[in-house]
């Protein structure tokens, strides 16, 4: 899918993930409070009671949008970037999932998330608790969609070459050689 930036006035970027402690839903809040109205921040996930209440994101600048039933049921057509702030993590399939989709990726340096999300190519890593560096990244995909074009078109080649099905299949059968 090819990757063209958004006409609305907030440029809308999306966020799923489960609202827990580690995925660090206190960095979205703070980086969506500081993007102002140039940006529209959507959450979806299922919110750890034990953690938070229902109305965590209340007062906020974050628009909670309730659970969600894997990417496919999200309109991702809808977003023009997608937002990862996980504290801690392998490498998440949800990130190769919205590539997938072609969404542009700014995501949290943490764990494995390098590995798919490779900084100024395939995307855009952020240490974690930095809110000027998710902020500085997301404005510099709003003002150079072509960025976000080549970051899409890195992360969807990735896939294919290193993530795909057929890869699979061929270093196994290399493996039983």
């Amino acid at each position: 899918e090819i990757y063209t930036l958004s006409l609305h006035d907030a440029l809308p970027i999306l966020v799923d993930s489960r609202i827990s402690y580690q995925k660090r839903p206190d960095i979205l809040k703070q980086v969506a409070n500081e993007l102002g109205k140039n940006f529209q921040v959507d959450a979806y996930g299922i919110i750890e009671k034990r953690q938070f209440s229902e109305d965590y994101f209340n007062n906020s600048s974050v628009n909670y949008k309730g659970e969600f039933n894997g990417i496919p049921s999200i309109d991702t057509s809808q977003y023009d970037i997608y937002l990862y702030t996980s504290q801690t993590d392998g490498v998440p399939n949800i990130l190769m999932e919205v590539a997938a989709a072609g969404l542009p990726i700014v995501a949290s340096n943490s764990g494995g998330v390098g590995e798919f999300v490779i900084d100024g190519k395939a995307g855009k890593l952020v240490e974690v608790e930095d809110i000027e560096g998710y902020v500085k990244a997301l404005n510099e995909l709003r003002q150079r969609p072509e960025i976000a074009k080549k970051y899409v078109e890195a992360s969807q080649k990735l896939i294919k070459t290193q993530h795909s099905w057929e890869n699979f299949e061929k270093l196994v059968a290399k493996d039983i050689d």
